[in-house]
């Protein structure tokens, strides 16, 4: 279940990259087709054809990870991010992977570097909140639960509605914020918080 709220959460994830050579692309589509003898050959091809572009390193990490080669496809997130250490939507993307593996503070160095570089990254903070909670730091899910949040984000202001109304996670009860928060998410869409707000 949880594992699943991640890929939800994760589903938006950008793979965004002009257009790759014709052979470059097609290896990458291989190595990442679940043909564990041809995706191997196609993986080796793919990396010496990435080997000095970070946009192919992005996509190849990308088949990696969907081929279940999950090392690899963390050592080709590594070496794009070495060439483009400013793209904080990569390092997004790898912070994505890397929580959805478990790999909880390796995945938070990566969005707080995305977040570095673009502190208005709602789903960065989304991500950071839902981090902290796995790894029982509830201080600091709190304060990305509120960030995230105050960015627009319907699930973290249901969740900092509901500690409000209940005074749980660290908050004190406080009917007004509550329904402050609650009627953020109700009104991005929360089918669940228009529910909570009847009550």
């Amino acid at each position: 279940m949880r594992r699943l709220a991640l890929a939800l959460l994760l589903g938006a994830l950008p793979v965004a990259a002009p257009p790759l050579a014709a052979l470059a692309q097609d290896a990458i589509t291989r190595c990442g087709s679940l043909m564990p003898r041809d995706g191997l050959d196609a993986c080796a091809e793919a990396m010496r054809e990435a080997e000095r572009d970070p946009r192919l390193l992005a996509r190849l990490a990308e088949a990696l990870f969907h081929a279940d080669r999950v090392l690899e496809s963390f050592a080709a997130y590594r070496a794009a991010l070495r060439q483009t250490p400013d793209d904080a939507k990569l390092h997004y993307q790898f912070a994505g992977r890397l929580v959805l593996s478990n790999e909880f503070e390796e995945g938070v160095r990566a969005a707080e570097a995305a977040l570095q570089l673009d502190p208005q990254m709602l789903p960065a903070w989304s991500l950071l909140a839902t981090s902290y909670r796995y790894m029982k730091q509830p201080d600091k899910a709190l304060a990305a639960t509120r960030r995230a949040a105050e960015l627009g984000d319907a699930n973290e202001a249901y969740a900092l509605g509901l500690a409000y109304r209940t005074g749980s996670d660290g908050l004190p009860r406080d009917a007004a914020a509550g329904q402050h928060w609650l009627g953020r998410a109700a009104a991005a869409g929360h089918e669940a918080a228009r529910q909570e707000l009847l009550r």
